[in-house]
């Protein structure tokens, strides 16, 4: 992209270095907090949900880490380097690949984990509800998700690949939006992968939010309480999967209807960047989320602590 205002915005090493640090934290808060989700729910059974949902939660890890791994990394690392480590060709157009594809699998995963949520509420005691609990339907909703998502990957490293290019606003490589060059097909994977599970996570969350409230006015009538645990670990990821996704996916809508090379500096870099930084931060939020929400895991955590200190200690003690 050849434009006086695509430049490197942060021009002196302090405030670039400032970047990568945060960029740092949140790789590694991302892949710790992630690979301690998956090794507490599969070998420790540190989430006491609804089976359904902890193998989402599961899957949520995996496309997380995937992501990391295919962005995240390299852009911190280019930001250290002040330049495109991955190169102009098969690297960064499959770390585009890769994103779009672990971005709509987070996307799906999201989704599913609302409409499920809701078919709990609606109707506790059907047939679909109990299969939720049978690990045949978890694996085939798994596969499906999976390698539905995988003709987006495709598409990207194949047919739009002349489209992506470094953007150095946000030391990524990037499909170029506002290309009038695009696939004719590229509407309907964008209705698929993009708009329909956010619309999806949307609706179910406000019909998950409108039941609560409705629950907690007839607890307070009948003197009891609700319990939240389950509702608010699907809530509170929805909600802040929204929250910083759905700033990217305007921004991406407003390039094709007004060039964002014509509007001012701030709105071209600054705050580019800063819907960028929404998307990175939330690898590590649904770690924050389970912790607080999920009582069995934060015992797991604790657990795992004290279980450090004592190795340590134990090893102090025997090299004295």
């Amino acid at each position: 992209m050849n434009n006086s205002k695509a430049t490197l915005a942060l021009e002196s090493d302090s405030g670039r270095n400032s970047y990568a640090t945060f960029m740092a934290f949140v790789v590694l808060t991302s892949l710790t907090g992630h690979v301690l989700v998956l090794i507490g729910s599969v070998r420790f059974k540190a989430f006491k949900l609804n089976p359904f949902l902890v193998s989402l939660i599961q899957q949520l890890s995996a496309s997380d880490i995937t992501y990391c791994l295919a962005v995240t990394i390299p852009r911190t690392l280019s930001m250290v380097a002040n330049d495109n480590v991955l190169g102009p060709h098969h690297l960064c157009t499959w770390s585009v690949a890769l994103g779009f594809f672990s971005s709509s699998v987070t996307r799906t995963l999201t989704a599913t984990m609302a409409l499920a949520r809701v078919a709990i509420i609606k109707c506790p005691g059907s047939r679909v509800v109990r299969l939720m609990s049978l690990q045949k339907l978890t694996i085939i909703v798994a596969l499906t998700i999976w390698a539905g998502t995988t003709p987006l990957a495709f598409f990207v490293a194949f047919v739009e690949r002349k489209n992506i290019y470094f953007d150095p606003r946000v030391f990524a490589c990037v499909l170029n939006n506002s290309s009038e060059h695009h696939s004719p097909y590229q509407p309907l994977f964008i209705t698929v992968y993009i708009t329909g599970p956010i619309l999806l996570t949307i609706v179910s969350t406000a019909i998950i939010l409108s039941c609560l409230a409705q629950a907690r006015k007839a607890a307070l009538r009948a003197g009891g309480q609700v319990t939240w645990q389950g509702f608010l670990t699907v809530v509170l990821t929805s909600v802040l999967f929204c929250l910083t996704n759905l700033p990217l996916i305007a921004q991406n809508i407003a390039v094709r209807v007004n060039p964002m090379e014509e509007l001012p500096s701030f709105y071209y870099n600054e705050l580019y960047r800063m819907i960028w930084d929404l998307r990175a931060a939330n690898l590590c939020s649904n770690f924050f989320v389970y912790c607080l929400t999920v009582p069995s895991f934060r015992r797991f955590l604790g657990q795992t602590v004290i279980r450090g200190v004592k190795c340590r200690e134990e090893n102090g003690t025997l090299r004295e």
